[in-house]
């Protein structure tokens, strides 16, 4: 799959976990989202490297596509500088 940053600021790497973001994406899904239609899909804690190459090399076999599935109507919030 192609996952790509939306905005990123340098300091990220600065942070502890789970503080504050870059920037805050709302998507809502307008149709049931399931695993038989394409999903919104995110690389948990990739936020972390410059690229999603590192962070597959990073996590090796903990690295994890992580689809995001909801019904119609469902707002996924997640931080932009997440693959």
């Amino acid at each position: 799959m192609n996952f790509h940053q939306d905005a990123t600021l340098r300091d990220r790497f600065l942070r502890l976990p789970y503080l504050r973001c870059d920037n805050l994406c709302a998507i809502h899904y307008l149709t049931d989202v399931d695993a038989s239609t394409p999903a919104f899909c995110v690389v948990p804690r990739s936020n972390q490297f410059e690229t999603l190459r590192e962070s597959y090399d990073a996590f090796a076999d903990n690295y994890v596509e992580l689809p995001i599935h909801g019904k119609a109507g469902s707002c996924v919030l997640n931080d932009t500088a997440t693959f």
